[in-house]
């Protein structure tokens, strides 16, 4: 007995197209892994042909593969301490003083009381301040709007070249606190202070004579 009307042969890309949908059925997918999963999959794969990589040429094969990695890592580590801890902006240097026009004094009365209060951040930033607004108002500096705290080491070394040490690591602290998000310290705030106390040695020394 035959067909009147046999059906028509599937061309090869039709076959291919109603594989892919019969394959694309649930019913072919129920033990697949779930996407964390083959992403961790994925991850391991890829850090298995780097290690093997690696081991082909580093000396000493694996275990050179190793201390590569190890050291790697290292460098990572110190990296991300020397910067700060990582966000997802990037650090921008902004002014020292802020929007709000303060003396020295009135900073430097802020950065105490905030160091009696264990509030060692607000210490370093005020008492940074309070080293700004001193060489603005001693005229060791001209008042400029935006000056970030290397700008003010920078231009403030060669008017006071015994405290350029001092200021250098005063912006450094500063730096570190206000824009590197890392936690002050007493020891950080005893270092913004020892650059105040550079900075006023002129006025203290105009004042005897």
């Amino acid at each position: 007995m035959t067909l009147a009307n046999p059906p028509a042969p599937v061309g090869r890309s039709a076959g291919r197209d109603l594989a892919k949908h019969e394959l694309s059925k649930h019913l072919y997918h129920r033990y697949d892994d779930s996407w964390p999963i083959a992403a961790l999959k994925w991850l391991a794969r890829e850090l298995a042909k780097l290690f093997d990589t690696v081991g082909r040429h580093a000396p000493g094969g694996g275990v050179g593969a190793l201390a590569f990695l190890g050291l790697l890592l290292a460098l990572v580590l110190i990296a991300r301490w020397r910067l700060g801890p990582l966000g997802r902006q990037a650090r921008v240097a902004t002014s020292v003083l802020g929007g709000q026009l303060r003396t020295a004094a009135e900073h430097r009365a802020l950065a105490a009381a905030a160091a009696a209060r264990n509030d060692w951040n607000v210490a370093v930033i005020e008492g940074m301040r309070a080293v700004a607004r001193q060489l603005e108002e001693s005229d060791l500096l001209d008042t400029k709007p935006g000056r970030t705290a290397d700008e003010l080491a920078r231009d403030a070394a060669s008017r006071l070249p015994a405290a350029a040490a001092r200021l250098e690591d005063a912006a450094r602290t500063f730096d570190a606190v206000a824009y590197g998000r890392r936690s002050a310290t007493v020891d950080s705030y005893d270092v913004i202070r020892h650059a105040d106390a550079a900075v006023r040695i002129p006025d203290r020394l105009a004042s005897i004579g």
